[in-house]
C-alpha cells in the first residue's frame, strides 16, 4: 500500500465539500474534457480515475460519454452521485480496480498520479492496462518531475495535520510503464495556463 494512502483519503474526505463547491466552478479544463470525448464514437464509457466529486465527469458526460468515477474518498463519492445522477460512482482505489467495473473505452487520471510512489507505478499501470480496451485511449494529466520526492505537503484543516509527499513523474517513465501495457503514447496536449504555470503535462496514449 502507498504510504500516503490513509492521510491521503483523510485529507480528501476532509475537504470534499469545500472543494466541490469551488472545483464545480472551475471550467478551466472543459476543452479538454469535450476533446478527450470526441475522439470516440457515440456514448463512449469512460473511466474518471481519481474523480473527486464528479466535476470532470460531469463534463464527460455533458459531451455524450457513460462515466464510471472511482475514488478513495467516501464523502466525494457521496457528493459525486448526489450532482451526478446519470453517472455510475465506486468507493475504490484505482491500485486495486475491482473486475465488477468492467472495461472501458477510456480512462483519464487528472492529477491523481502525484499521490503514487514511483515504486508503486507499475502496479496502476497494469490495472488500467486490464481495464482500457484494445484501441482505447488513456488521457494522463501529471505534474512533471523526476520521480523523486518533490513535494512535502502539510496542512492542518480543523486541529487535524494532514502531511504527505507529492510525486512528480517524467514523461520517460510514464511512456515505459505505458509500453509493457501495450499502451503507447501518441500526442501531447497543451494544458490552460492555470496548469502549464505549475507543471503539469497532458499525454494522450492509445493502447493496441
Amino acid at each position: 500500500m502507498n504510504t500516503n494512502y490513509n492521510t491521503v483519503k483523510d485529507f480528501y474526505n476532509e475537504i470534499a465539500d469545500a472543494y466541490a463547491e469551488e472545483e464545480y466552478m472551475n471550467n478551466s479544463l472543459f476543452e479538454i474534457s469535450k476533446r478527450f470525448v470526441s475522439l470516440f464514437s457515440k456514448s463512449p464509457c469512460i473511466l474518471d480515475m481519481g474523480c473527486g466529486a464528479g466535476y470532470r465527469s460531469k463534463e464527460l458526460n455533458s459531451f455524450g460519454a457513460k462515466v464510471t468515477g472511482i475514488d478513495i474518498s467516501e464523502r466525494a463519492i457521496q457528493i459525486a452521485k448526489t450532482r451526478n445522477p446519470n453517472s455510475r460512482f465506486e468507493v475504490m482505489d484505482f491500485m486495486n480496480m475491482c473486475d465488477s467495473l468492467g472495461f472501458f473505452d477510456g480512462i483519464i487520471s487528472v492529477a491523481t498520479l502525484m499521490h503514487i510512489a514511483e515504486s508503486y507505478l507499475p502496479v496502476v499501470f497494469s490495472q488500467i492496462g486490464k481495464r482500457l480496451k484494445a484501441n482505447g485511449y488513456l488521457l494522463l494529466i501529471v505534474s512533471d518531475g523526476n520521480g523523486e520526492l518533490q513535494s512535502f505537503f502539510n496542512k492542518t484543516i480543523n486541529n487535524m495535520q494532514y502531511e504527505f509527499i507529492n510525486y512528480f513523474h517524467n514523461e520517460c517513465l510514464l511512456n515505459n510503464l505505458a509500453y509493457k501495457e501495450n499502451i503507447t503514447l501518441i500526442e501531447k496536449w497543451l494544458l490552460p495556463e492555470k496548469y502549464a504555470q505549475k507543471g503539469y503535462k497532458c499525454y494522450l496514449y492509445q493502447k493496441s
